[in-house]
């Protein structure tokens, strides 16, 4: 598993990844950015690639993943 944050669209598609898509997108609806406290949205959001199985932090976006 990757300790670096990835891009959430490229790394579970729902097309390629569903169960992990599935998974993440519960987790983004309870979920806030990890920098500024906003709402994921897992179109934009980067995150560790260890999140589906519960570890790791959401950003909203590559420009609050930058701001750490």
């Amino acid at each position: 598993m990757s300790i670096y944050p990835v891009p959430l669209k490229k790394w579970y598609s729902k097309k390629d990844d569903p169960e992990n898509h599935r998974i993440l997108k519960i987790m983004a609806k309870y979920d806030t950015c990890k920098e500024c406290g906003g709402k994921i949205d897992l179109r934009r959001a980067w995150g560790h690639h260890s999140l589906p199985w519960g570890y790791g932090d959401f950003w909203c976006s590559r420009k609050c993943l930058n701001k750490k």
